[in-house]
């Protein structure tokens, strides 16, 4: 196992381009963001809102495993409801030799727009000065845990972990959902 030297580079509308060696492949991942890509910016332009910075990636048996933190607006008018907002997407995908997707999940950690999944440590996103900055592994490990459904009161309240292992790259993101009671707010 090894590290990928892989370079990712956000391109525009959900794409990201991935290079390493003389091998680049463009992967379309429009369809796996939370979020809105083009948002409106209140004087009737649109903009792109979409960014992807690289967590980890990895090679293990010939394969290469990338993991990704998306990001897009949480509305598509930056005037409403959490416009200026964002949603979180870790993305997980597993890549053939020629950087092919093989097979790739997604998971929303964050989405604003109607306060379904929201991060339950900060700290996993935040520094201790409050600035943002992408998840990141501890020890080979990325543990991530959000709520679902915290203001949204008709529907079922959950707390979720979402773990990953460097060292176990193959198993990608596991998530582990359990139903709770809405703590009080």
């Amino acid at each position: 196992m090894a590290g990928a030297n892989l370079t990712v580079t956000p391109l525009k509308k959900g794409l990201v381009k991935l290079t390493r060696g003389g091998v680049a492949r463009i992967v379309d991942l429009s369809k796996n963001i939370s979020g809105c890509i083009l948002v409106n910016d209140g004087a009737g332009k649109k903009f792109d809102s979409s960014f992807f910075v690289g967590v980890d990636s990895v090679i293990k048996n010939g394969k290469t495993y990338l993991v990704l933190l998306a990001q897009a607006g949480a509305s598509c008018n930056v005037m409403g409801y959490a416009g200026a907002d964002i949603d979180l997407t870790l993305i997980w995908l597993k890549l053939s030799g020629r950087l092919q997707v093989e097979d790739k999940k997604a998971v929303v950690v964050e989405s604003r727009a109607y306060q379904e999944v929201g991060l339950t440590l900060p700290e996993t996103f935040q520094d201790r000065k409050g600035n943002r900055r992408p998840f990141r592994l501890i020890r080979g490990k990325l543990l991530v845990k959000f709520e679902t459904n915290r203001y949204l009161t008709d529907e079922p309240y959950s707390l979720s972990t979402l773990r990953y292992a460097r060292n176990q790259p193959e198993k990608g993101l596991v998530v582990k959902t359990v139903k709770r009671e809405r703590p009080a707010n």
